[in-house]
């Protein structure tokens, strides 16, 4: 067979879906020999994944991203047998391709208190159009599963949960703590959080619950914060201008996988507190890396993360700042947790996932 993987967000979100792309992209290519795999992107770009068969499609600047592949398959439609969108979107015009639809979350969808009320329902009608279409779609975890049986009404049997896995990172090794310390102005013991600076995210009450970890509990370590700035960010950084504690709190910005392995490495603790996620791939990261971690205990974490003493509730402040805290000062507790992160880390695999994802190609001959 001939297949599209429609891969532009490895350029466009490199946080982000661009790390599920990459690293699926690259086991797909690499373990299938039967098929022949063309990747089709707009933004021209040095990454090695696209050293054979690449398409580079036209952009259409001022018109949605997924408008572009839309009208690239459109002019193609003979071209390929399956279509593989990693995210909901696209396929606006009709394609004789199988088409495959990867569904990281539905945030789009749900009324959630943190969610964005405007401009969202152009998004939801293209994407709920596309998955009605789709031929087989992949969750990224039962949780997003579930979700999309809930809101559409797509048969079940079409619908595949295939788990993300964590990145490849480089370990303590390859960065010391004084060239973290260095390269980053971070002190020489901190606590960890990585994702985009946005309400869903819930900086805010980690920034809280350390407060309340300085003030009650007179910790000595700082708190480290690694993503780009997403919507809704100004409240956050608002707040940490207003705080007691902004001088020990360190806004690092986007840093690259190469030097993010060192940073989980070097942490005392990585704590994650998102309100929602479809699944949530730095636990993972933090746990391979050695790196005691927290997360919060809704929507996918609690599949993903395995014990319920490695979470808690993203919206009790007091919560998230004692069980931090036990980790901080209690051995026995910061080597229970991350023996645990080991061992649960072992059960995801991006070999494992897409080989699951060809075996999803080869039942749509």
């Amino acid at each position: 067979m001939n297949i599209g993987l429609i891969t532009y967000q490895i350029e466009k979100s490199p946080g982000g879906v661009g790390v599920l792309v990459q690293n699926l992209v690259e086991n797909i290519i690499q373990l299938d020999k039967q098929n022949t795999y063309y990747l089709l992107h707009y933004m021209k770009s040095n990454n090695k994944i696209y050293g054979k068969n690449e398409i580079l499609y036209r952009y259409y600047r001022y018109l949605p991203a997924m408008f572009s592949d839309s009208w690239y398959l459109y002019k193609h439609s003979d071209r390929f047998d399956v279509v593989h969108r990693f995210s909901p979107g696209g396929f606006i015009f009709k394609v004789k391709s199988k088409i495959v639809i990867g569904v990281n979350d539905l945030f789009l969808y749900k009324a959630y208190p943190f969610n964005r009320s405007s401009k969202i329902y152009l998004g939801r009608a293209l994407n709920r159009s596309s998955l009605m279409k789709a031929d087989a779609i992949i969750a990224i975890s039962q949780f997003t599963k579930e979700e999309i049986l809930d809101t559409f009404p797509v048969d079940e049997k079409k619908v595949h949960v295939v788990y993300c896995a964590p990145n490849n990172l480089i370990k303590r090794s390859e960065m010391g703590k004084d060239m973290v310390s260095s390269k980053y102005g971070t002190a020489s013991k901190y606590i960890l959080f990585v994702s985009t600076i946005e309400p869903r995210k819930n900086l805010l009450n980690l920034i809280r619950a350390y407060e309340i970890l300085r003030e009650r509990y007179f910790i000595d370590e700082s708190l480290v914060v690694v993503g780009k700035k997403g919507w809704g960010y100004e409240k956050t950084l608002t707040y940490i201008e207003r705080s007691p504690s902004k001088n020990s709190i360190k806004l690092i910005g986007y840093v690259p996988t190469t030097d993010l392995g060192s940073l989980y490495s070097h942490a005392s603790l990585f704590v994650y507190p998102s309100f929602m996620e479809g699944f949530g791939i730095p636990p993972l990261e933090a746990m391979k890396c050695g790196c005691p971690t927290l997360t919060s205990n809704t929507s996918s974490l609690p599949e993903v993360i395995g014990y319920p003493d490695m979470m808690f509730d993203p919206y009790d402040v007091n919560e998230i700042a004692n069980k931090c805290f036990a980790i901080l000062k209690d051995p026995k507790v910061r080597n229970d947790n991350i023996e645990k992160g080991l061992k649960n880390v072992k059960r995801f695999s991006w070999r494992k996932s897409a080989e699951q994802i060809i075996n999803i190609y080869h039942a749509l001959q």
